[in-house]
């Protein structure tokens, strides 16, 4: 292989931001070279008619380009940060416990998505509040109680595919029951596969059976499963457990590698 074609294998499997409204020259250079994906972030979506123009410029260097957006509803909105997001936050259509509502909800988001020519969601969040010392889930979850936000995840993950947007259900295998925030600390999740299956890991065993197409997967060290690495760079979490015994088989997404 040669260094062009390792530079655009490397590329392929990147998404990162950029600030603002005019793609700069660094960016041109990599979508001219096969880079993979790019997320869009509240700058670059000053408004709705803003974004559909960053997203058009984009798109004239790569048709293939996957674009995706933190767009969870309520708190976290990079669409909508100037009025705030018309879609309830996923704390209170869990309170609502009514998965039709969910669904319709993620629906209509999924809508305005897709005319903006989006490809994926990175939502919805199938943390479960389980610990009130957890500092980063809060109104993003559905709630604290295992088998509803499971419910609550499979709806929304159902309403965004009938939107025609891609779901990536976040953060494996679960940021709910860890008491650091791994914006700034590496969390520990504990607990043994069969326990975290009927707990933590259950929503995002239900997110992939509703269709999610990809799977965030959190700076987390997994105890039961390799006590050394984060999820995120793991290979008995990801390659072994993920994909094999989950058979999980499309796109596995880091958070951010600045974290």
């Amino acid at each position: 292989m040669s260094e062009k074609e390792l530079e655009s294998a490397v590329l392929a499997h990147f998404s990162p931001g950029f600030g603002g409204t005019t793609i700069p020259d660094w960016l041109r250079a990599w979508l001219d070279k096969g880079l993979g994906g790019i997320t869009l972030f509240s700058s670059n979506c000053p408004s709705l008619e803003e974004t559909a123009q960053v997203i058009q410029r984009l798109r004239e260097h790569s048709r293939d380009l996957i674009i995706s957006i933190d767009e969870e509803g309520g708190d976290v909105t990079r669409l909508f940060v100037r009025e705030g997001s018309p879609f309830p936050t996923p704390a209170m259509l869990g309170l609502c416990q009514d998965s039709s509502l969910t669904e319709h909800s993620y629906f209509e988001l999924g809508k305005v998505l897709n005319q903006l020519d989006i490809d994926m969601n990175l939502a919805p969040v199938a943390d479960v509040t389980e610990s009130r010392e957890n500092p980063i889930v809060g109104v993003r979850s559905f709630g604290s109680d295992f088998e509803q936000v499971a419910q609550q995840v499979e709806a929304a993950v159902k309403g965004l595919r009938r939107s025609g947007v891609a779901s990536c259900i976040k953060h494996f295998p679960g940021h709910g029951g860890v008491h650091h925030d791994s914006h700034h600390e590496l969390s520990v999740l504990d607990g043994r596969k069969g326990e975290l299956e009927k707990s933590h890991i259950y929503p995002f065993i239900r997110g992939i059976m509703a269709g999610a197409v990809a799977v965030m997967v959190g700076h987390i060290i997994l105890s039961g499963f390799d006590k050394e690495s984060p999820s995120s760079l793991s290979k008995l979490v990801l390659s072994e457990y993920l994909r094999k015994e989950l058979k999980f088989s499309g796109l596995i997404v880091t958070v951010a590698l600045d974290m």
